[in-house]
């Protein structure tokens, strides 16, 4: 049916003096010095560039290992052997899946990538090959399905999901409840067709260890499940049974864009390794997101500087901690704002460009504040919000997602960020997808694995009649219209998932 290559492929690896980085050694030496002439054609420009003094192109020499010995400051020279490592990684996978093909161009090739945001920036993950596919550990695994999502809309490929024994996610810690993992299975396999990874493969079996209970998803048989307490394999069979009505709608529709943009920023996460500081920003803005109801949109830094996406699709960008940004992206930054936008900055603003130099385009772009104010919980300031010609900037102090009452900012991305569905109440997670013969579907999902949620649902998009087509023929539900908002009262039990039709 296709290829996989590059399972679970990472850019570093165990030793036994610890982990390590990939792209270190004579060989990638020796390369890393052909990057340079290419790129900068003579030595003094690479001195220029880096702030070095190398004599000539083979006496340039790669910095450390971070993972072996701690950098104390990042050097342009750190970062540009950086960007070398993540550019020549990315051109061997390419090479890889170019041999494939040649040998045989009638079938697709797989690559999963298990280091994503954390190990490994996605921006040229679907450049090296046709399908990619993604697995971790939660709740890494669910920030990467708007990650992915987002890219492929700009490549229009396959979403993979090649081995499934991640199925308990977010109920890996209650692996000896029953109810716990049927409804655990159930949602994470609803949860992964609705964000588009239709092309599944499940592992037929483990033989021994702890891995058969902790990594709960594998089919294997009822008599093994049994005795090895896990309980969650009927759920495989009903999910899929009930999600496979769906098969057209799912491989030909697309969720509908997001207004808020969750932008990775590249080059803090390239300069900043090993820390995953910046993996843990987009973390808890994901999990404030996805808790509160809001769809958005996940990018690297790198479709904004080619242009491929623009800043104006967006009305709120969130950025995690940048340090370390090209220059034209502050620019592009600071006009959005300029311009009506809204960012919400995670501890650091850019204060240097790529390459770790100095420059601050950010600020000085950003027009002259105007009114400020302190956000406060009980007498303590937890951001900042300060008005820059028509947009602002709100600069958190700490994270959103680790305890800290947002009702402030929540109710500022409802006025800033509009939106086509979500639901009023209880917490339901709600997914607008548009289908290519004109009808659109909302995918909402009950994330409780105990307890019936129920809310109010509500859409922008047309709609004559609202149709519950995950139950069998298809049922009637009663809509209000007030304006352009039509309701919908909507109750799921735990971990259920409807699928509502907008007749047109």
């Amino acid at each position: 049916m296709f290829y996989e290559f590059a399972p679970e492929t990472l850019m570093n690896f165990r030793t036994s003096a610890g982990t390590r980085s990939i792209g270190y050694g004579k060989h990638a030496r020796l390369a890393f010095q052909e990057h340079l002439r290419q790129r900068y054609q003579d030595i003094a420009a690479v001195n220029a560039a880096l702030g070095t003094d190398f004599a000539d192109f083979n006496a340039a020499v790669q910095p450390p290992d971070p993972l072996a010995q701690k950098r104390e400051t990042v050097t342009p020279l750190d970062a540009e052997f950086e960007i070398f490592r993540e550019n020549s990684y990315m051109d061997y996978l390419r090479s890889i899946n170019q041999a494939i093909k040649t040998a045989d161009p009638s079938k697709p090739t797989v690559a999963r990538f298990s280091g994503l945001i954390t190990d490994m920036n996605g921006a040229q993950v679907f450049d090296v090959c046709d399908i990619v596919s993604h697995h971790c550990r939660a709740p890494r695994m669910q920030m990467v399905y708007p990650y992915l999502n987002s890219m492929n809309r700009h490549y229009r490929r396959g979403l993979g999901y090649m081995e499934d024994f991640w199925g308990c996610q977010d109920a890996q810690d209650r692996i000896d409840e029953e109810q716990a993992q049927r409804r655990g299975l159930e949602k994470h396999v609803a949860r992964s067709l609705i964000w588009g990874r239709t092309l599944q493969m499940k592992w037929y079996s483990y033989t021994t260890g702890a891995y058969i209970f902790t990594y709960n998803g594998n089919w294997m048989s009822l008599r093994h499940d049994l005795t090895t307490m896990r309980y969650c394999a009927p759920a495989l069979g009903v999910t899929l049974r009930k999600l496979e009505n769906f098969d057209w709608v799912l491989t030909h529709s697309e969720i509908t864009p997001g207004r808020i943009l969750l932008l990775q920023p590249s080059a803090s996460m390239r300069n900043l390794r090993p820390s995953h500081s910046v993996a843990g920003d987009m973390q808890q803005f994901h999990n404030f997101l996805q808790a509160n109801g809001f769809v958005y949109e996940s990018l690297p830094e790198e479709f904004l500087l080619d242009g491929r996406v623009s800043l104006s699709e967006f009305d709120v960008v969130l950025l995690p901690r940048a340090q370390y940004m090209a220059t034209t992206l502050q620019a592009q930054l600071a006009d959005f704002v300029n311009g009506g936008g809204t960012l919400v900055a995670m501890a650091d603003l850019p204060t240097a460009d790529e390459l770790a130099r100095p420059g601050a385009v950010f600020q000085q772009k950003l027009a002259a504040a105007g009114k400020t104010r302190e956000w406060k919980t009980a007498d303590q300031a937890w951001a900042t919000e300060r008005y820059h010609a028509a947009g602002r900037v709100l600069r958190l102090t700490a994270g959103v997602g680790t305890g800290i009452p947002a009702a402030d900012l929540v109710a500022m991305l409802k006025k800033c960020a509009g939106r086509d569905a979500w639901a009023d109440g209880d917490v339901l997670e709600v997914i607008l997808r548009h289908a290519e013969d004109g009808n659109d579907y909302l995918f909402v999902q009950n994330p409780d694995l105990d307890q019936t949620r129920a809310a109010t649902l509500k859409f922008t998009v047309p709609c004559a009649q609202l149709i519950d087509a995950s139950l069998p023929g298809g049922v009637a539900v009663p809509m209000r219209v007030e304006g352009v908002v039509k309701s919908a009262p909507i109750r799921l039990g735990p971990a259920e998932t409807a699928v509502l039709w907008l007749k047109r």
